[in-house]
């Protein structure tokens, strides 16, 4: 019957009515990483989408000798450009305050930005961590680091 929920999915979704999203999107150098996380809907896909990426304050390839300022926010291209990978989770309504609060955390410091030390992956290390999952080094590249991430932690 069209519309009705399966009975073990509408069970899920109670239990993690949230989500959070980790993608990897192209850009102009090796790509960038993006946190995407909300609110679950009736058929357990996002109803309510927020975008927050570590984003370098200039040109990211100064960023590969100095350290560059740095800032927690979302573009434009993470919202609108289709990622090349992602890997989302289902969490509970304490994971997704950790969630919320790991980015809250980031966005209220100054940062500084470099390729090596402290780059866009960052992010997502940090909000990974929150809610317990197994994190590969922010060093890879960001497709690479979202598929190494599903690796570790699973469907």
């Amino acid at each position: 019957m069209p519309g009705l929920v399966a009975p073990c999915f509408a069970i899920d979704r109670q239990a993690r009515p949230y989500y959070v999203e980790f993608r990897a999107r192209p850009s102009n150098d090796i790509g960038h990483s993006v946190v995407v996380y909300g609110r679950r809907g009736p058929t357990g896909e996002p109803a309510e989408r927020r975008f927050a990426s570590f984003v370098p304050g200039a040109d990211g390839r100064k960023g590969m000798i100095l350290p560059i300022y740095g800032s927690v926010r979302a573009s434009p291209e993470d919202i609108h450009t289709p990622p090349m990978t992602s890997y989302r989770r289902a969490v509970t309504a304490a994971e997704y305050a950790r969630v919320t609060y790991a980015v809250r955390r980031l966005k209220a410091r100054e940062h500084l930005w470099h390729a090596f030390l402290f780059n866009c992956n960052q992010l997502p290390v940090e909000v990974a961590g929150a809610i317990g999952l197994r994190r590969p080094p922010s060093i890879l590249p960001p497709n690479l680091w979202v598929d190494t991430l599903r690796a570790l932690n699973g469907p």
